[in-house]
């Protein structure tokens, strides 16, 4: 569902570079859409999409959990009473289990086939151990990077904006560019994350004048049936 934010975000880098003679300025961004588990699903019944909008907080992993939140969420999280899945047949009819395999596969880089052998003689509470870890590892840092960014340089940041910086950060450790000038742009505004991080760096954040205008006024519903319509539809709007 991030497809049409990435669309949009093409069209500007090409606009910008075009207009500004500088073919190379942004790289062109392309979709990394994974063939299996392109969606998550909820912690609590695999035939949902994990929501922040579900009553249970149990049902997903929030990016301001903490480590005994992400590993309590992971054990409680529904498996069944059978064995863990030896292919991807067995799978089938067990939603839950193939959204558990899923995240590990997706977190881990490991390949489903790897994964049924490396788990095949083990209990699902060992499996969620494992999983556990995976997550942490993923999860906590996003959290640490907006409080460092508020910190250091009094920049708030939302968590899809601060996941891109971590990606520049290991870019540049990896490539030894320690003095490089580089543009950093944010994906989104935080208030629209307020709770995560607000959670993250410990204090609260305001509604600026521009949302804040727009909070009361009555909602309405348009369905797009193209990318290409949306796009139509905001340039009459504008």
């Amino acid at each position: 569902d991030q497809k049409q934010h990435l669309e949009l975000a093409r069209d500007i880098s090409k606009k910008f570079n075009t207009d500004f003679d500088s073919p190379d300025f942004f790289k062109i961004p392309e979709p990394l859409i994974q063939k299996s588990f392109a969606r998550i699903m909820s912690l609590k019944d695999g035939t949902k999409k994990m929501s922040k909008s579900d009553p249970s907080d149990l049902s997903r992993i929030n990016l301001t959990d903490t480590e005994a939140e992400i590993i309590n969420k992971i054990k409680k999280a529904k498996t069944d009473t059978s064995s863990f899945p030896t292919n991807i047949s067995n799978l089938k009819s067990r939603p839950e289990i193939e959204n558990l395999i899923g995240i590990y596969s997706s977190l881990s880089g490991k390949k489903i086939d790897i994964l049924f052998n490396e788990f095949k003689d083990k209990n699902f509470a060992f499996f969620k151990e494992q999983l556990s870890d995976v997550v942490v590892k993923k999860i906590l840092p996003i959290s640490k990077e907006i409080k460092k960014l508020n910190q250091d340089n009094n920049y708030i940041a939302d968590p899809h904006s601060a996941i891109g910086y971590l990606g520049l950060k290991k870019y540049l450790q990896e490539n030894n560019l320690r003095n490089y000038n580089g543009l950093f742009v944010s994906t989104a505004h935080p208030i629209k994350f307020k709770d995560t991080v607000e959670n993250s760096i410990n204090s609260q954040i305001e509604y600026p004048d521009s949302i804040r205008s727009i909070m009361n006024k009555e909602k309405s519903t348009l369905t797009m049936k193209s990318y290409s319509e949306l796009k139509e539809y905001l340039i009459q709007k504008d």
